[in-house]
């Protein structure tokens, strides 16, 4: 659902779409953080379990950082639409 809605937004062809593009996005972005945190807990053994979580909320921390910036130069270049 996230991808699907990023590609909506990428090509919006409207103010409106683009609006609900982006509440589809933001859904399947917050099915996505439980769902990966379950795919962990599945897939790791209890003693790794702690390290695979460490680890992925560390990437989500720099991709966190790391997308508003990219996103603002994107945007700033005038590639709005890179940014979905």
């Amino acid at each position: 659902m996230f991808i699907i809605g990023s590609l909506a937004c990428g090509v919006a062809p409207t103010t409106e779409f683009l609006i609900g593009a982006r509440v589809g996005q933001g859904i399947g972005g917050a099915i996505m953080i439980p769902g990966s945190l379950a795919i962990i807990t599945a897939t790791f053994e209890p003693s790794r379990r702690s390290q695979a979580i460490g680890l992925w909320a560390a990437i989500t921390t720099i991709v966190t950082i790391a997308g508003p910036i990219l996103g603002g130069v994107l945007a700033d270049a005038g590639l709005w639409r890179g940014v979905f």
